[in-house]
């Protein structure tokens, strides 16, 4: 099946000239899906002149501006005509030829022109252009050709530009004496800029970027400026009829079941034909396409929990951009999706997804998604045992590689110091403590754990207090009564930096003058007397 792709910037896909008028097609798409629709747009518009090389000279309405240009036949024939004008590189200079002036009065100006470039070969002396960026230019002028605008750029193999491709393009030479020209005979339609209406104006064609070697030649043939006049309603004062029978309309959508001709044609009032476009051909893409996609291999991570997994969609081919691609029903944004695996420790999810080309064609497929984590601090605790130890003892199940931490959740979740045994912690005063867990990066934490059921006998009547606080070299522990007790000073990673024993003062003076300024915790404990308190200080 022909697949035919208009290039950005063809403004006009056929066309066909009469004596006095030219019509042409629009299409908005050449290539669409089974029993789609595509708006097609037609115009018609006199020609204001025409140049088709009669008596193999160049009409008066054109002149050659530069370089080297002439009416020949000698590298074949166009396919409409037997003669066109090269335009070839010599020691001339630049090849161009420039319109006369015209005035633009009207929209739905332009110009069109049939172009050629043959095969690269320089012993031939129809060689056509050697380098990718080399072509032909389009420009026009509104102030008697001391500014030329671009209004579109031709390169071989059919690309055009609406910019000038100043440097090489990689592999820039083409391949030489493949036999095949580097520009078959293609038309192209460029209406003018709005800009351009109200103005006198002249056009011209020029050539850029030649290597300078013999002879890069390009040949033109069917030059027409075309343009309304007057009252600039040449279309809607004529019967415009397509042939699928709709009449004096400039736009239609039909449905295109399979690849089809259309055509459009102008008639004056007494139903004689004046102007028929050439045919234009809307294709259709194959029916029931292969979309292939690279498979979402079954995943299998330690992850962290809660942690946001993402999977990504690529190399999806064999149908019709756009993709569209749904997840569990849900259509994703791009050709990502996430997977959040929040309070998971241990699952097999399921996500079915389907890819839908913008033709309906569909591939689909099953993600099988194994989470595997080691970090589950709610399977850990085994059991809570206030009558061991002095506070309380919690024994744990200890799984290899996980660290373990306990944390004070009284105290903003600092770390009990030295609290890493691998199987059981003894609680060193009352409150509430969390056991944090990690491993491969992955952190988990159980619920804090109340001993207040432990019957725990502690001395109502001890009252401690640290001034000043926060404090710039020495602080004061004030007791309210004789108290024996211990103190050990931590950072706030639950190092130890220093420890005092046996304490008696009811006011002991300690000297923090060699600490950084900062935050620090101060733990004091009696054993003898079932104490443990833990107070924060800030050094300024």
């Amino acid at each position: 099946m022909k697949l035919t792709t208009l290039l950005l910037g063809l403004l006009i896909s056929a066309f066909s000239y009469g004596q006095n008028c030219l019509i042409g097609i629009t299409p908005t798409d050449t290539t669409v899906c089974i029993n789609s629709s595509v708006q097609l747009n037609a115009y018609a518009s006199p020609v204001l002149f025409i140049d088709t090389f009669a008596n193999n000279q160049l009409s008066p309405d054109w002149t050659i501006s530069s370089g080297n240009c002439y009416v020949s036949t000698a590298c074949g024939n166009n396919p409409d005509y037997s003669n066109y004008l090269t335009l070839a590189t010599t020691n001339t200079g630049t090849p161009s030829i420039t319109s006369k002036l015209f005035y633009n009065a009207c929209p739905n100006s332009g110009i069109s022109f049939q172009l050629y470039s043959g095969d690269q070969d320089a012993t031939n002396s129809c060689d056509g252009a050697d380098l990718k960026n080399e072509g032909i230019a389009v420009e026009y002028t509104i102030d008697g050709g001391q500014t030329w605008e671009l209004l579109r750029y031709i390169m071989p193999h059919g690309v055009d530009t609406n910019v000038l491709v100043t440097q090489n393009i990689a592999n820039s030479f083409l391949s030489p004496d493949d036999g095949q020209p580097e520009l078959p005979w293609t038309t192209y339609s460029y209406s003018f800029p709005t800009s351009t209406i109200g103005q006198n104006m002249q056009v011209r064609l020029k050539q850029h970027y030649s290597s300078g070697v013999c002879c890069d030649k390009f040949n033109v043939q069917e030059l027409i400026i075309y343009g309304d006049v007057g009252s600039c309603d040449f279309a809607t004062s004529h019967d415009l009829i397509w042939s699928t029978g709709a009449t004096n309309v400039t736009s239609i959508s039909p449905t295109i079941p399979n690849d089809t001709v259309f055509t459009a044609s102008l008639y004056d009032a007494n139903g004689v034909l004046l102007c028929s476009s050439s045919p234009v051909i809307v294709n259709t893409h194959p029916a029931n396409l292969s979309i292939t996609s690279d498979p979402l291999t079954h995943y299998t991570a330690v992850d962290c929990i809660n942690d946001t997994v993402f999977y990504s969609f690529s190399n999806i081919t064999g149908g019709v951009e756009p993709y569209s691609i749904e997840v569990n029903n849900q259509t994703l944004q791009d050709t990502t999706f996430f997977v959040e695996f929040a309070n998971q420790y241990n699952d097999t999810l399921f996500y079915s997804y389907v890819v839908t080309d913008a033709c309906g064609n569909t591939y689909s497929d099953l993600l099988l998604i194994d989470f595997q984590s080691d970090v589950n601090a709610n399977t850990v605790i085994n059991s809570i045992d206030p009558q061991m130890g002095n506070y309380g003892t919690v024994f744990y199940d200890s799984i290899p590689g996980v660290s373990y931490q306990w944390l004070y959740c009284d105290n903003n979740y600092f770390p009990v110091p030295g609290a890493t045994d691998m199987n059981e912690f003894t609680f060193p005063y009352t409150g509430q403590f969390a056991l944090e867990l990690s491993s491969n990066g992955c952190i988990d934490t159980t619920i804090c754990m109340d001993l207040s059921h432990a019957n725990i006998s502690v001395e109502k009547d001890i009252n401690i207090r640290l001034s000043p606080n926060p404090f710039e070299s020495e602080i004061t522990i004030s007791t309210s009564s004789q108290l024996n007790y211990d103190l050990t000073l931590f950072d706030t990673k639950g190092a130890k930096i220093e420890t005092y024993h046996n304490l008696q003062e009811s006011d002991f003076k300690l000297n923090l003058d060699h600490l950084e300024t900062g935050i620090y915790f101060i733990q004091i404990y009696s054993d003898n007397q079932n104490f443990s308190e833990l107070f924060r200080i800030v050094k300024q």
